[in-house]
Parts: C-alpha cells; sequence; structure tokens
C-alpha cells in the first residue's frame, strides 16, 4: 500500500498507469525468479538455490545502492539549483 502511494505521488499525471507498471514488474520479477531458480537447480543441484540466492541479494543491494547515492546527487543538484534561482531573484528584486 505504501509503495502503490508512492508511485502515484511520483506520477501524478498518470497514476493508474504507474501502479499496473508496478505491478507488472512486481510479476516479471516472480517469474524471473522461478527461471533462475530451474536453471541453478538443473545445472547445479538443489543445495546450491542458496547460495544463488544469496548472490543476487548482493547484486540487488548493490544496484540499490547505487541508485539511491545516484537520485540523491541529483536530488542535491536540484535543490542547490532552486537555491540559486531565489538568490538570482533577490537580487533582480533588490536592484
Amino acid at each position: 500500500m505504501i509503495a502503490q502511494t508512492r508511485i502515484s505521488a511520483e506520477a501524478p499525471e498518470a497514476p493508474e498507469l504507474a501502479t499496473s507498471l508496478m505491478v507488472s514488474f512486481a510479476n516479471a520479477g516472480l517469474a524471473l525468479g522461478a527461471f533462475l531458480g530451474g536453471i541453478v537447480i538443473n545445472s547445479f543441484g538443489v543445495h546450491n538455490v542458496v547460495w544463488m540466492s544469496i548472490l543476487l541479494l548482493l547484486v540487488a543491494l548493490g544496484l540499490s545502492f547505487v541508485f539511491i547515492r545516484k537520485q540523491a546527487a541529483n536530488t542535491s543538484v536540484s535543490t542547490q539549483e532552486k537555491i540559486d534561482e531565489s538568490v538570482e531573484e533577490g537580487s533582480a528584486v533588490a536592484a
């Protein structure tokens, strides 16, 4: 529920599309996980499913960390641009 609210807030012009894409990608992730699990079982045996799961978890955490840092950098640049614009407007009003 929280994810749907956040997704809808990120795309106010098309919240239904954003929510349906979120559900579609979640289902695609489940299908991909089942597919990869089947490949691991056929290729390496059942006992290696846990190790592959740990590897995929670490990859997902690494990607999350990269995207969070990138978003934070973009947000700080955007905030700095807004501050600069405010300062310029204040200077123009004062002049």
